[in-house]
This record gives C-alpha cells, sequence and structure tokens, in this order.
C-alpha cells in the first residue's frame, strides 16, 4: 500500500515539491491546486494541477509524510524531503525506476505466490503470460525500465564495492550482464592502469553507449547472451546480480561459460546479497520470494554459492563484506 500510494503521486506530479491548496474550480467537479515545483539547483516554477477531490489528494500526501517522502508543516503545507528526492527522475542516484518496477512487475507476481508454490510457475508467468526476460526483449519500454533499475541499484552500492576490494592488480575486468556499466565505470574511474569490457544485452549496451551508467573509457562494449555467446577473454571477471536470477542449472551454465572465458587462475568475483543463518531475517529473505515469483530463481547462501562455482571450475578464495547489503565473493578458475 505505501508503494501504490507514493506510485500515485508520482504519477501525478513527477517533479513535485510543495503544495499551498485548492484554490478553485475547474468545471466538471474538479478542482485546481497551485502547487510548487522546485528544481535540483534551487530554482522553482509554479503550476496548476486538476483533481476531483483535494481531499483525497490530501490524505494520500498525509500518509507518505508519514513513510518520511513528505514533510508537512504547522500550516498544512507539504515540501519534499531529502529522501523523497530520490523519487525524482533526475536524482543521481534515483529510486524512481525501483519503485516503478516493483509497482509494474513485481508486486502483480507477487498476487500469485500461493499459485506459483504449488505449480511452480512464476507468478510474473501466470500475470503476464510469459518469462521476465522474453517479455523485456519483446517490450522495450519494459526492457529500458529494467536496465534503469539496475543501474540506479547498482550507482547506489558501486562506493562500497569499489571500496571493499583492491583491483590495482587486476588488467582487464570483465563484467559479465553488467547492464549499462555503472560498476565499471567506477572501477575505470579508480583504476587509470585497467582496462575494462562490458558484456551484456544489446539494449543494455545502447544504453551503456548513451552514457546511461557513467563514463567508460579504455572499455570495450560487447553484446552477447553469456548463456550461449562467446564471453570476452579477461584476468577478472564479474558477475553481480546475474546468478541469483536464475535456478542452479541455468546458472551453472554462465558459469561454464565464464570458465571458459578464461585462463587457470584468473580470479571471478561473485556480488550478491547471501542468505544467512537459519532462524535470522535478512532482506535477501525477502528479495527470495522475489525471485521466486519473478522467474522461479533464488537468493542463496555462501556454501550454495560455493557448490555453484566448484562444478564449475571455480575454487573458492575468500568473502569480502561490503558497506551495503552485498558481499564479494573471490574465487579462481582452477
Amino acid at each position: 500500500m505505501r508503494a501504490q500510494s507514493i506510485i500515485i503521486l508520482r504519477e501525478m506530479f513527477p517533479r513535485w515539491s510543495g503544495i499551498v491548496g485548492a484554490i478553485g474550480n475547474s468545471g466538471q467537479g474538479n478542482s485546481t491546486v497551485l502547487a510548487r515545483f522546485a528544481n535540483l539547483d534551487g530554482s522553482a516554477r509554479w503550476s496548476f494541477l486538476t483533481t476531483r477531490d483535494p481531499d483525497i489528494l490530501h490524505r494520500l500526501m498525509r500518509a507518505v509524510a508519514g513513510m518520511g517522502i513528505f514533510h508537512q508543516d504547522e500550516n498544512g503545507a507539504f515540501a519534499l524531503t531529502r529522501l523523497g528526492t530520490t523519487l525524482r527522475s533526475d536524482a543521481d542516484p534515483s529510486m524512481r525506476s525501483f519503485v516503478l518496477y516493483h509497482h509494474e512487475f513485481v508486486y502483480p507476481s507477487m498476487g500469485e505466490i500461493i499459485s506459483s508454490s504449488k505449480s511452480a510457475t512464476p507468478g510474473f508467468v501466470k500475470v503476464f503470460g510469459m518469462p521476465f526476460y522474453q517479455f523485456a526483449k519483446e517490450n522495450d519500454e519494459a526492457a529500458e525500465l529494467f536496465n534503469d533499475f539496475i543501474n540506479q541499484n547498482t550507482r547506489f552500492v558501486v562506493p562500497a564495492l569499489v571500496s571493499a576490494y583492491d583491483f590495482s592488480n587486476c588488467d582487464r575486468v570483465v563484467d559479465v550482464g553488467g547492464g549499462t556499466g555503472a560498476l565499471l565505470s567506477s572501477i575505470l574511474a579508480e583504476h587509470e592502469t585497467i582496462f575494462g569490457t562490458l558484456f551484456d544485452l544489446p539494449s543494455a549496451i545502447q544504453a551503456a553507449k548513451s552514457g546511461a551508467g557513467g563514463p567508460l573509457p579504455r572499455c570495450e562494449l560487447v553484446s552477447g547472451d553469456f548463456f550461449s555467446d562467446k564471453i570476452p577473454h579477461g584476468d577478472t571477471l564479474i558477475l553481480k546480480s546475474i546468478l541469483h536470477n536464475w535456478k542452479d542449472e541455468k546458472a551453472l551454465k554462465i558459469l561454464e561459460n565464464c570458465r571458459r572465458a578464461v585462463e587457470p587462475d584468473a580470479r571471478l568475483l561473485l556480488v550478491e546479497r547471501l542468505v544467512g543463518p537459519p532462524n535470522e531475517l535478512s532482506d535477501a529473505h525477502y528479495l527470495d520470494l522475489n525471485m521466486m515469483i519473478m522467474n522461479m530463481a533464488q537468493e542463496r547462501t555462501e556454501e550454495e554459492y560455493s557448490h555453484l562455482l566448484s562444478s564449475a571450475g571455480f575454487r573458492y578464495s575468500r568473502t569480502f563484506s561490503t558497506e551495503s547489503p552485498y558481499h564479494i565473493l573471490e574465487y579462481a578458475a582452477q
């Protein structure tokens, strides 16, 4: 319900920062509201918005203020909070695509969780008629939203990932399924002697070429499918938030393809959330249910990941904690 309230307001006022009050009637039972739109540089503009019932709008905004998205002052006026600014499309990074992705795809699919649990069919398939990745290939808007969701999510955690692992002795880093290149962009900016390769589907590579993930100097951009196409060679491969999208048999195919791309002792860095010990609830448990209803995929424990990697020809080296929900698991090619 919280997300739905935010979505309604996002649809009505995509750049909204404050509201003054109802000031008239536009006819046909609709009231006109004067709202102040703020830009991130501090400038502002005013606009008239139409709603059938200002009281409904007020109640929505009052509820969202309770979430910390707005602040309501003593005069009853609302203003966007620092947290609220992250929902704007021009925020850097922005949570807008995260909210929209969950609203459009995850929440409708979650409604099928009981039938999915009984039939082992993803809730997404029951709602949309086909697997998510097929749907994204056939729907440009869905692909664009998904790519931006992944890009913005990565941008939130990039500083924590780059500071947690020493990339200085890498020669060529290949980000497999790296989306628009946000993580690779940060690595290349931090280490000027490293070369990079971004490998992903054409829609993601096209977005990367437009600069969606940031500058990519000394970087080759390669379109391909990590199941069937040859993965570019490098001494360090990165798989961030990839394996949790797939069941074991599919995840193993990706890893076997990665193993063919590297020489012995090359590194593979797995960046994932980890399911913790029994009886200890974590974000990974909730995300695990999301992955189940979206793609019958799963979050895993460190031991489960290491078993998969070992089956594909990689030996475990060490695990790095980060100042984020993610861990970096380092493996070496055998």
